[in-house]
């Protein structure tokens, strides 16, 4: 997979930090269906929040179901995307 990250926006206030970006995804296959060359383009929003300096959890929201499938080679489209809308990390002290 070959993909590449656009920083649309940061805005930090307090112990937060937001980042919007614009993500541009080239891969083989999308769900066992070959993509053909064709690129997804989605958008995301990075919520950290900072604990001394450090990133102590994340969030993310991406629209990852306004991923354009590939194609089927049955004309169909695929029928289900998949990612995560909502993830939570926990910095290792």
């Amino acid at each position: 997979m070959r993909q590449s990250w656009v920083i649309d926006d940061v805005i930090a206030e307090g112990d937060r930090v937001v980042v919007r970006a614009t993500n541009r995804c080239e891969q083989d296959e999308f769900l066992g269906i070959p993509a053909d060359g064709i690129a997804q383009v989605f958008t995301a929003t990075f919520t950290h929040r900072l604990v001394d300096g450090r990133i102590a959890e994340t969030w993310r929201n991406a629209d990852d179901l306004g991923r354009p499938p590939p194609a089927r080679g049955d004309g169909r489209g695929a029928s289900e995307c998949t990612g995560r809308t909502h993830s939570t990390t926990r910095a290792s002290r």
